[in-house]
Order: C-alpha cells, then sequence, then structure tokens
C-alpha cells in the first residue's frame, strides 16, 4: 500500500511539473509574439516616418537621398527582399527606390525630360505609400503625393526659366506641369495594392511664344541626413 501511495505521488508530481512546464513555455511564446508584433509595429512605424520625409523632400533633395540609397545597393522592386547588397539597416533596406520616370506618352520628351526629378519623387510615393510597403495606401495620401508631384514640377519650371525674357517659357512649363498633375489626379487610382494606371488627359498642347529648347535642370545636391 506504501508502495502504491508513493507511486501515486510521484506520478502526480510529474504531472504536477508538466503542466507548470507547458504554462511556462505557452507564456514564454506569448511574450514572444507579443515583442515581435512590438518591433513590427516600430518598425513600420519607422518607415513610415522616414517615407513621409523623403515625400516633402524639394527634388533635388529627393535626388541626393535616392542616390545615397542607390548607391548603397539598395534599388528595388518592393514585391522582392531586400537585396543582400544594401548597405542600410532595416526598415530602410525596403524601400522601393525604382522609377520609370514621366511615363507620359502623350507629352513630348523635353517635359517629360525636364520633369524627370518630380516624377521619380512621385514614383517614390505611390510606391511606397500605395504598392509595395503599403505604408498609407490611402486616397488623402494619394492627394498628398500627387500635389507634392505638382509643387515640384513647378518649382522646377522656376529653376529652369528664371529670367523675365523667358516668362513664355516659364509659362508653357506650368502648363505642362498642371497637365501631368491633372493626369495623375484624376486617371488614376489606387485598388488595393495593383499599381496605379496613369495617363495624360488628351487635351490640346500648349504652344510657346517662342521656340523652347530641351532645358535642362542642375540639380543641386543639399544637405539631407544620410542613413548609415
Amino acid at each position: 500500500m506504501t508502495a502504491q501511495r508513493t507511486y501515486a505521488r510521484r506520478h502526480l508530481l510529474r504531472e504536477a511539473v508538466l503542466v507548470v512546464s507547458l504554462t511556462v513555455l505557452v507564456a514564454l511564446q506569448f511574450v514572444l509574439v507579443t515583442a515581435a508584433r512590438a518591433d513590427e509595429t516600430s518598425e513600420r512605424a519607422t518607415a513610415l516616418t522616414y517615407a513621409t520625409e523623403t515625400i516633402n523632400l524639394t527634388y533635388s533633395q529627393f535626388q541626393a537621398r535616392k542616390l545615397d540609397f542607390t548607391g548603397a545597393g539598395c534599388n528595388k522592386d518592393a514585391n522582392t527582399q531586400a537585396p543582400v547588397g544594401c548597405d542600410k539597416p532595416s526598415p530602410h533596406n525596403a524601400f522601393d527606390w525604382t522609377t520609370d520616370g514621366c511615363s507620359t506618352a502623350q507629352a513630348p520628351s523635353q517635359w517629360n525630360n525636364l520633369f524627370r526629378a518630380p516624377c521619380e519623387l512621385h514614383d517614390f510615393g505611390y510606391r511606397n505609400f500605395g504598392k509595395g510597403l503599403a505604408l498609407r495606401p490611402t486616397e488623402a495620401q494619394r492627394a498628398t503625393i500627387d500635389r507634392r508631384f505638382r509643387d515640384e514640377m513647378l518649382q522646377v519650371c522656376r529653376d529652369s526659366f528664371p529670367a523675365r525674357t523667358q516668362i513664355a517659357q516659364r509659362l508653357t512649363c506650368q502648363s505642362w506641369a498642371q497637365m501631368f498633375y491633372v493626369g495623375v489626379r484624376w486617371l488614376s487610382h489606387w485598388d488595393g495594392r495593383t499599381q496605379p494606371t496613369v495617363r495624360l488627359p488628351l487635351v490640346a498642347q500648349p504652344t510657346p511664344q517662342q521656340p523652347v529648347a530641351n532645358p535642362t535642370v542642375t540639380l543641386t545636391q543639399e544637405p539631407v541626413a544620410p542613413i548609415d
């Protein structure tokens, strides 16, 4: 009888130890999952903050920042994993810096070339807020990105044609900037995570009062804080 009682006690003790062990494992797993989710939330918040700062840079500052990232091997498609050669810490190594420039077939090449930097800024906004990372895929955010696109194109016009004798060219440039803006504002859409379709409205092309050469813009390297 004593042996049976001893066996029963040992059996109960083993079961109690097993229950305690399982409880500790479940609690530890919960802590680890909670910590992982907190880290993911924190990284996403950091990415959102940095992307918002980036989309608010001037076109020349954006070019400098993009050069810093692509020079570190970070030019990538956001649908793929961050490249091994990207020398930036997480979450900054997840941004999509790819671009197709100003993909507006209806516009003369001189305007596609002139607005190249604002178009790249616009691509960054669409490909990180609306697609890929989907940091904030809302129509309100798209409107903000489109307005930044318009503002930087107008700044390009002011920088490219600053002289009083270039008023006609500047007005023509501003007209094209407004048409590019109308094209993305009213003929684009964010449908879930799909890439927006952008088409320029078929409107009469403005003709300058005097010939406009293919102007170029010198992109000054304005200081922006790098990510090491």
